[in-house]
């Protein structure tokens, strides 16, 4: 009776290197890739209730750009970083899936 021997593979966590299997399943998982600093997206599902910037507007870091209800509160959405303003992808009243691009800045 012969056994076939896994093959081990390496993997890199924060915590250090190991040897292990990976399923079909991993192998066919979305690929983690780092955010756009220049891209400002939905965290919650919810509706645009007022934009406060214009295409062109200079920002600062903790300036409020827009506010959207979810979850039944209204989320004030500050800018993350100081710059222009390139885009505004969404519209007041516009319904937002989760990760859905809201502001993109130069």
């Amino acid at each position: 009776m012969s056994e076939e021997k896994e093959q081990l593979e390496e993997l890199q966590t924060q915590h250090g290197t190991y040897k292990t299997t990976f399923n079909a399943m991993y192998r066919r998982r979305k690929k983690w890739e780092p955010s756009n600093p220049k891209h400002l997206l939905t965290h919650i599902p919810g509706t645009v209730v007022a934009i406060n910037v214009a295409v062109g507007q200079q920002v600062k870091a903790g300036d409020e750009l827009m506010m959207y209800k979810a979850m039944k509160m209204d989320n004030r959405v500050k800018s993350p970083i100081a710059g222009t303003i390139k885009k505004i992808d969404v519209q007041v009243g516009d319904k937002l899936p989760k990760g859905h691009l809201m502001i993109e800045f130069e």
